[in-house]
């Protein structure tokens, strides 16, 4: 069921595209020559562009442990746990109980200098009330648990892909950027052995085959693909404005 194509792929977007992938990259280049107020302004849209997503994984979690029992109710848990910061792969860490999601906001800051973003709070709990996680279904659940983690990679490489970009034009040194998000997701993300996160969920999805409504499951992708896509089309338009507002000044 967990299948590579394009019911998945929540990345086709310009946001990832253009702003965060290496291989069609002009954005990063160009604001790394406007002035600091313009980067501060293209940063915040790269956080909004993830936040509200790396804030909802716990809640999919939370709800797929309500409605099961047994070994996926033990896997969802360690996911939610996880992404919670309860157990960072390093024990006793500074990232002991820091959420994934701040700690994604951390990275985006340490790209510039005492750079302090807000938290993008509305826009997640508005996203997070879209996704209607608190009446989702076991299949709606568990599909949007599936297609986050099947794009988990891909947004790990793109978000390396953006820092390495970032880093090079705007010669921000190593020591300065906050890399535990994507060094432990590095890690966590993949199927390469049972404790990463594809591999659990696809002992999820195996473990609830009797449970899963197909038809249903489908729709939920394409429905949360749709979801995502109207976040990132708001946030791109943010950015591409940036560009506009530099041609005009």
């Amino acid at each position: 069921m967990l299948n590579n194509n394009t019911l998945y792929d929540l990345l086709a977007h310009p946001f990832w595209e253009e702003v965060m992938f290496i291989e069609n990259n002009n954005w990063v280049q160009y604001i790394s020559q406007t002035p600091a107020q313009t980067k501060q302004s293209f940063l915040n849209c790269v956080l909004e562009g993830f936040y509200p997503l790396t804030a909802l994984s716990p809640v999919i979690y939370q709800r797929v442990s309500a409605l099961t029992e047994g070994k996926t109710k033990a896997l969802s848990q360690q996911i939610y746990q996880t992404e919670l910061g309860q157990h960072p792969l390093l024990k006793n860490s500074v990232y002991l109980n820091i959420t994934h999601a701040r700690q994604f906001k951390e990275l985006i800051e340490s790209l510039m200098p005492d750079l302090s973003l807000p938290t993008p709070s509305q826009l997640s709990y508005q996203y997070t009330q879209e996704n209607n996680l608190q009446h989702a279904s076991l299949t709606q659940a568990i599909a949007m648990a599936a297609i986050v983690e099947y794009n988990a990679p891909k947004i790990i490489h793109g978000l390396e892909e953006f820092v390495a970009q970032w880093q090079t034009h705007c010669k921000i040194p190593s020591a300065q950027i906050k890399r535990n998000f994507m060094l432990e997701h590095g890690l966590l993300e993949g199927n390469d052995c049972e404790e990463q996160h594809i591999a659990m969920i696809e002992e999820i999805l195996a473990d609830n085959k009797a449970e899963i409504n197909e038809a249903e499951f489908k729709k939920e992708l394409i429905s949360f693909k749709l979801r995502y896509h109207r976040l990132l089309e708001n946030v791109y338009n943010k950015i591409t404005a940036l560009y506009f507002l530099k041609q005009a000044a």
